[in-house]
């Protein structure tokens, strides 16, 4: 929903801090950053990983989404930006903040 209907991948400063903050692995980050930074289409960020080698799923993971930030930055989206979910794995890419509902259930768990 952040990108519309955009397909590109772009590798920039937004990327390189958000992998850092989840701590991808340092020589995974110099692969991606020695070759091109801006990939036009979903297959071309796919092929770049796949030139990575056998990288786990994590890190392949966590690398698509720091690339994903970084063409919705590009883009002009805040890199503040506040997604409003439930914690969901998809959805934990920037800030995020609990629906009133989804904050409110451990609450109603509480033994007093």
């Amino acid at each position: 929903m952040l990108r519309g209907t955009a397909t590109a991948s772009t590798i920039n400063l937004v990327s390189l801090a958000y992998w850092e903050r989840p701590q991808l692995p340092a020589a995974v980050v110099d692969k991606l950053r020695a070759a091109p930074v801006q990939f036009a289409a979903a297959a071309a960020w796919q092929a770049r990983l796949a030139e990575l080698g056998s990288v786990a799923k994590w890190p392949v993971r966590l690398a698509t989404a720091g690339a994903f930030l970084g063409q919705v930055s590009d883009q002009g989206a805040a890199p503040d930006l506040v997604i409003l979910a439930a914690g969901a794995p998809p959805f934990d890419l920037l800030v995020q903040a609990s629906c009133w509902v989804h904050a409110a259930r451990p609450l109603a768990r509480a033994v007093p």
